[in-house]
């Protein structure tokens, strides 16, 4: 083990330890209004659910408040309004510990359905930029245009897919998705930003620019589109090891990508002190962990197996890579793990790119030219179409998916330990071989 690496997890260990103590000291705060009148403004995207929606409310005096609405107000970011119904702390629900999770937030207090009443007074008649609103807008904006070119269940598979809306998934397909091992599609990830990265360099080249014109004006457009979904942990993780890498190019030395793993976590938990806490940071990092160090391995013993395909070849060594790291969490957190993933990852993940491509020309040709976004709204509904087909036909096969019982952290942490000590084992016994060649 490389001497940096050994220093970057001791730091990454100690920050750990260190959130631990910080979560413990955290209580709830006893709010003033119980039960009243409480002026703010929503300070959140509005997430629609199927018969409400959810966004965070920020009192007058800095409290945040989690609101679930009627789902037919017309709400927005920014809007100052007047929430008039019980203020109570969340409660603990199929095993989640919501009030942790929420706590970790800055967020101790949940209002179902209050009356909701919108302020206008002199201030908000003042026209002013907000960068938040103006996102919000234009997302709003590209959800209405699929929801109308779209039927459901496809139009919230190509938003979840595209915006990073998964809360808009209804509760068959979710299932769907999570039992062939499809539910990594709707969760943007560094998978994602490579496919529009690249999209994107690939249109400014045709376009005439110079290749160093063309990935400046990608990357500018790819942090719009990161502020867009909401700058997720995972987005954040490819964005930081991506500069590295980068950065690593451009002085002349190549970065070690396992360091710029470690350096992108410590940076999102000096931002985020309790990240690692969330299923979302440890499932990113853990499955890019994976790729890194078993890709090769997986990948050479499919190679040796004959008349498979080099496509499925390498997708095949990407879902086992990233399984074999993965799964302890999955099944601690959700308490099953799907087995048929590796046939379903075949079946869809090279359509994952034209999905993506047509969901954005939906959208684009959607503002102003309807002919055109009719045309690939056809073919974007065929092929989620197509993903929606295997997710809900192989989740629904017997044998899909096993199912565990309460998992123990213990069990977790030996896995782990004990995976750490046969790699480190096979990676010495590799090095004592070739330098007695």
């Amino acid at each position: 083990m490389y001497k940096s690496t050994f220093v970057l997890i001791s730091i990454l260990i100690v920050l750990i330890f260190l959130t631990l103590y910080i979560d413990k000291s955290v209580q709830y705060r006893e709010f003033f209004y119980n039960n009243g009148k409480i002026k703010g403004k929503i300070a959140s995207d509005i997430e629609t659910l199927s018969k409400s929606q959810k966004f965070i409310f920020v009192s007058e005096s800095n409290e945040k408040i989690i609101v679930f609405a009627n789902r037919y107000i017309n709400l927005n970011y920014g809007d100052k309004i007047e929430i008039n119904g019980k203020i109570e702390k969340p409660e603990i629900f199929n095993d989640f510990d919501y009030p942790a999770f929420l706590s970790r937030q800055g967020i101790f207090y949940v209002s179902y359905y209050p009356n909701i009443i919108l302020l206008s007074d002199l201030q908000n008649l003042i026209v002013k930029f907000d960068f938040w609103r103006f996102i919000y807008k234009i997302k709003n904006n590209m959800r209405d245009i699929i929801n109308k070119y779209l039927p459901e269940p496809n139009a919230s598979l190509v938003l979840a897919t595209t915006l990073g809306d998964d809360f808009v998934l209804d509760s068959e397909l979710n299932i769907g998705l999570v039992k062939s091992g499809l539910r990594h599609m709707v969760a943007v990830s560094g998978l994602h930003i490579a496919i529009i990265l690249g999209t994107l360099f690939l249109f400014f080249i045709i376009l005439g620019l110079k290749r160093n014109y063309a990935t400046i004006a990608a990357l500018m457009f790819l942090l719009f589109y990161v502020f867009l979904i909401g700058m997720p942990f995972s987005v954040i993780r490819a964005g930081i090891m991506g500069g590295i890498l980068f950065l690593g190019f451009l002085i002349g030395r190549p970065s070690n990508i396992i360091n710029s793993l470690i350096i992108a976590a410590i940076a999102i938990i000096l931002w985020q002190n309790t990240a690692w806490q969330e299923i979302s940071f440890q499932l990113s990092f853990g499955a890019v962990l994976g790729i890194l160090l078993f890709f090769n391995f997986f990948q050479n013993i499919f190679k040796k197996i004959p008349k498979i395909p080099k496509f499925s070849i390498d997708i095949l060594s990407v879902t086992m890579a990233v399984l074999i790291l993965i799964w302890p969490i999955s099944v601690y957190n959700f308490g099953e793990f799907s087995i048929i993933a590796p046939i379903s990852n075949i079946l869809v993940l090279p359509l994952l790119p034209i999905l993506m491509i047509l969901g954005f020309l939906v959208m684009i040709f959607g503002m102003f030219f309807a002919p055109a976004a009719y045309l690939f709204s056809w073919f974007l509904w065929l092929i989620s179409e197509w993903v929606i087909l295997v997710a809900e036909f192989l989740g629904s096969l017997p044998g899909a998916t096993i199912t565990f019982d309460r998992t123990s952290i213990w069990f977790i942490i030996i896995y782990y330990l004990l995976l750490g000590g046969i790699l480190y084992f096979v990676k010495s016994k590799i090095k004592i071989e070739d330098s007695n060649l």
